[in-house]
Parts: structure tokens; C-alpha cells; sequence
């Protein structure tokens, strides 16, 4: 299918859209095409920077409703502040080493205020946006599986790859998958009816985490969400529900009962772990790192600040080996340990700025949900939370995902409140 033809779904064929899309799958890497994170880094900043600076010097961000998007950057700006003075007291790290570890998530951040602005000049819609974003997850997942198919005969996408379970075990970015998700219900939820395709493509996402990525928490943030949706979920022959429960509990009894994935996930919930597998580790890591964070009334306050890779002190520091392992290569790595890690990084600040913006973006789920019907960003919330104590939250992610689901949640809202009006 030629891509004109996809992008004609949106409406007119729109330059910015295919941008758009570029830009998201620079977000995983170019698709895991670039070996180089350090090259990868640099690109994605310059690129994100100029299309920022274009925006702000072109059209002087224009909007509408701007006092939720300038609060986002005003916070933003204070946790980059908070992040860089503590990274100088704790790791000894310039200012500028501190700003330069930060510049790809400062830049995804930023790009905040110029979707705000594109909304608001009707440069790009709610469903454009929503359209494309579809669309990207499909191609990346397809390109995700076909990898893990043929590897390791032939390799074009290069993430991180170990084993796990007696098989390859590839790190892609799956963050994108309950988004996408949860646009696919809502369109099925529209005409009232659920389409198998829309289920299929779901089961595909999860394939992807559950197998390629064998991610046992990003597993559990990804089903939960989806199976209370599809339980609640109105059904106008109750003979439909009652098959949907049955077999999400067949499929969760064989998932926990007869892989080894399924009975690490059960372990992962209930919290227990032995000192021969790689769950244990999670405990001695948030002992470890909750110690660093309260050992002294400046760093619970302000964190210990977000390092610069070549900071070898503050490496060392974060990153200690794991002496309770059977191997002598493991290690501590504050991205394991989900909200947590945010905490240390930014301290009890961080925690009320964080608090703050995902209760912004509830407010406006909530009101999305009332005036629209759409549960996606209220899936995406909850997944959130069911993976925050092993998983990044997207906020902190160098990512494109969170400012787009605020700024699309804010779009859509105001859209609405404006068509109630008449004014639309």
C-alpha cells in the first residue's frame, strides 16, 4: 500500500503527518536502525529543537488555552533546575554536563507547546494525530515480530538482545502499544460493536511485549487495563460477557500455570523472589537506592540529580554490582526501579511536580471520557500506574508519548466543549 493511500484515511494529504510519523519513529530509534546512541542522541535533539524553535519564531505558539501547556513546561524547567543543581553537590558534574545529560528529554518535552500550537492553528487534528499514530504502531510491530522471527539468521534492527526462558530476548520500546490500543477500542466502541480485526492488532501488541520483549510488568500493565476495559464493557447479549470472562481466565490460569513467564509475573505481583532469579535484584535495588535518597535532608528534598554518562564517579555510584547474584556481571540500574528512581533523581519536588501532571491528565481523561466516551487515555493512565514500580513512567521517558497524550487529551477536550457550544 503506497503511502499516500494510507495518509489519504486522514484527509488530505498532509506533509506534517508524515513528519509526524518520522518523528515517532525516531522515538524508537529510527526503528533500532542506529547502533550509535550517542549519534542517535544528537539527532533526536537537533531535530526536535529546530522543529520547536520553528514553531515559537514562526507562529509565536499559538493557543487558546495555554495555561495547562505553560504549566507542563514551567514544570518541566523546574525538574531540569532541580536535576542539574543536585547533580553538581552529589556527582561533582558541571552545569553543563548536567543539562547535556537531559537534552533528548528536555527536547521531547518541549514539543509539548509546538503540538499545542499545530492544534490550535488546525495545522493537524485530534483524528489525524490518532490516525497516525495507528498506523505507526502497526508497521513497528510488524517490523518487531518479523525480527524476532528471523533472528538470528538476519539482523536490520539492532536493541539490546539477551536471553530469557531458553529464548532471544529483544529490548524494543513498547510504551506506544496501549495507546494504540486503546485508540483501536474506542473506534470499535463508537460503532458499538467490536472488531476482530481491532482485536487481532491488540493481540499482536501484546505478542510483542509478552514474547519479543518478554516484559513481565510491562506485560501486566498492558493486559489489566484492557481485560477490566473488555469486562465492563456494555454487552448487549449477556451470554457475550459471560464468554469474554471465561476466556480471559482460561487464558490467564494456562499463562500462569505453564510458562515460566506467567509464573514470574505471579511472583512480580505478589512481591516474592528467591536469590537465584532476577527478581530478587528489585528488592536489594530499592533498599540500595532509597538509603542514597534519605541520606541527607538536601537529597530527599531535591534528589540526587540525573548524571551525565561520562560521569564515571556517579556511575559507579548508581550502578554498583549486585553482590547477591549468581552472576558477576549484574548490576543495580535505577530504571528498574520505576517511580522510585524519579524520586531519587528529583527528589520530594519531583514527587508533587509529578503528582501534579498525571492528576492534570487524569482531569482531563475524566473529562475526555464524560464528553466523548473515549477510554484511551484513561487505559493509558492505568497502565501507568500498574507499571510504576518496576517501569519509567512516561513522563521521565526520553519520549514523545507523554507530551502528545497531553496535548492531544487537551486538544480533544476543548474541541468538544467548543462544539457543545455551538462554536465549532
Amino acid at each position: 500500500m503506497k503511502i499516500n493511500s494510507i495518509f489519504n484515511r486522514i484527509g488530505n494529504i498532509d506533509i506534517i503527518y508524515i513528519l509526524l510519523l518520522f518523528v515517532m519513529f525516531m522515538d524508537v530509534y529510527f526503528l533500532y536502525l542506529l547502533e550509535s546512541s550517542g549519534l542517535y542522541t544528537n539527532i533526536v535533539f537537533l531535530a526536535n529543537i529546530c522543529i520547536f524553535a520553528f514553531e515559537l519564531l514562526q507562529y509565536r505558539f499559538t493557543s487558546n488555552s495555554k495555561s495547562v501547556i505553560n504549566l507542563f513546561i514551567a514544570c518541566i524547567l523546574i525538574l531540569l533546575v532541580i536535576s542539574v543543581y543536585s547533580g553538581t553537590q552529589t556527582y561533582g558534574q558541571s552545569v553543563i554536563d548536567g543539562l547535556l545529560a537531559q537534552r533528548e528529554w528536555l527536547s521531547w518535552m518541549l514539543l509539548a507547546a509546538t503540538l499545542n500550537s499545530m492544534f490550535q492553528r488546525h495545522r493537524i487534528t485530534v483524528d489525524g494525530i490518532k490516525k497516525t499514530v495507528i498506523i505507526f504502531a502497526k508497521i513497528y510491530a510488524l517490523l518487531c515480530i518479523l525480527q524476532y522471527i528471523i533472528y538470528p539468521s538476519i539482523i536490520f534492527m539492532h536493541p539490546t538482545i539477551n536471553e530469557r526462558y531458553g529464548s532471544p530476548r529483544l529490548y524494543f520500546d513498547t510504551t506506544y502499544f496501549i495507546f494504540a490500543s486503546g485508540l483501536l477500542l474506542d473506534k470499535d466502541k463508537l460503532k458499538e460493536k467490536l472488531n476482530y480485526s481491532s482485536l487481532l492488532w491488540i493481540l499482536l501488541f501484546l505478542g510483542v511485549i509478552a514474547i519479543v520483549t518478554k516484559g513481565r510488568m510491562a506485560t501486566i500493565a498492558f493486559i489489566m487495563p484492557i481485560a477490566f476495559y473488555f469486562l465492563c464493557r456494555k454487552q448487549r447479549n449477556i451470554i457475550k460477557k459471560i464468554t469474554a470472562i471465561c476466556i480471559i481466565l482460561c487464558f490467564a490460569l494456562i499463562f500462569i500455570n505453564f510458562t515460566t513467564i506467567g509464573q514470574d509475573t505471579l511472583a512480580t505481583l505478589n512481591g516474592d523472589s528467591t536469590q537465584t532469579d532476577t527478581l530478587s535484584i528489585r528488592d536489594d535495588e530499592k533498599s540500595y537506592y532509597l538509603h542514597l535518597w534519605t541520606q541527607n535532608l538536601s537529597t530527599v528534598l531535591l534528589g540526587l540529580g540525573v548524571p551525565n554518562a561520562h560521569n564515571d564517579f556517579a556511575q559507579q555510584l548508581l550502578n554498583p554490582v549486585w553482590t547477591g547474584s549468581l552472576w558477576s556481571d549484574a548490576k543495580y540500574y535505577l530504571s528498574d526501579t520505576g517511580v522510585l528512581g524519579c524520586f531519587v533523581q528529583y527528589g520530594i519536588v519531583g514527587l508533587i511536580i509529578t503528582v501534579c501532571l498525571y492528576t492534570t491528565l487524569l482531569y482531563l481523561a475524566i473529562k475526555c471520557y464524560t464528553l466523548t466516551g473515549s477510554i484511551t487515555y484513561l487505559l493509558f493512565i492505568a497502565s501507568e500506574f500498574v507499571a510504576s514500580s518496576s517501569l519509567v513512567p512516561s513522563l521521565f521517558n526520553t519520549s514523545l508519548l507523554f507530551p502528545m497524550i497531553l496535548s492531544l487529551a487537551l486538544s480533544e477536550t476543548s474541541r468538544k466543549v467548543f462544539q457543545n457550544k455551538g462554536l465549532l
